[in-house]
């Protein structure tokens, strides 16, 4: 049976606590930043934080707007979403941690102002249904902030780690650093977005 790029990138164990020490820090959290800046939610907004992984997305949005906001971190991985818990309790913020599935979001149409999802787009087995199902809770005249690395050729760095560990660590290895960086061009994403509905794309 063939291992998915999902499989590849679920972390167990002691690897929530390890990834937001090192991670979060110099690459999720500028990133972070960035993507609720561009987004600028407004006091009182309903914020949904797709695949959130330990939740500095979310964490982000609600040390931005404080206690006005009402912000909610998804993920399928309850150990990430136990570290994001912690992470926000320390930080003293309050959002709500769901453990789901993005590809069915538990969520009822037309339920958020601002829907995020950082770096998990080229991460789910089908991508479009989760932009639909993304589509579906956010509010009409609400936005929809997406984070997706450009491909490995960008990023000639992780190109030469991946081949390297190819050659000395096998095919798997090599596979998992290549998988954060989709082969998608502007015109693949733009075209899934608005296939699942989405109007005034920028990219």
């Amino acid at each position: 049976m063939q291992t998915t790029k999902v499989e590849l990138w679920q972390i167990a164990g002691d690897s929530p606590a390890a990834y937001e020490e090192y991670l979060v820090p110099g690459f999720f959290k500028p990133w972070a930043e960035k993507l609720v800046h561009h987004s600028s939610p407004a006091p009182g907004s309903t914020i949904l934080d797709v695949a959130c992984g330990t939740g500095i997305v979310a964490r982000t949005a609600a040390s931005k707007l404080g206690s006005d906001a009402r912000v909610t971190g998804l993920d399928l991985n309850q150990q990430m979403l136990n570290k994001a818990s912690e992470m926000a309790e320390k930080e003293g913020l309050k959002i709500n941690w769901q453990q789901g599935d993005a590809g069915e979001l538990p969520y009822e149409e037309n339920r958020f102002d601002n829907l995020f999802c950082q770096q998990a787009m080229q991460f789910f087995p089908e991508p479009e249904q989760v932009m639909k199902e993304m589509q579906r809770v956010l509010k009409s005249g609400g936005k929809l902030a997406l984070n997706i690395l450009r491909s490995i050729q960008h990023n000639p760095a992780y190109r030469i780690l991946a081949d390297e560990l190819e050659e000395h660590a096998g095919e798997t290895a090599g596979t998992m650093m290549r998988s954060p960086f989709p082969d998608w061009g502007q015109n693949t994403i733009h075209n899934m977005v608005a296939e699942a509905g989405f109007e005034d794309i920028q990219i």
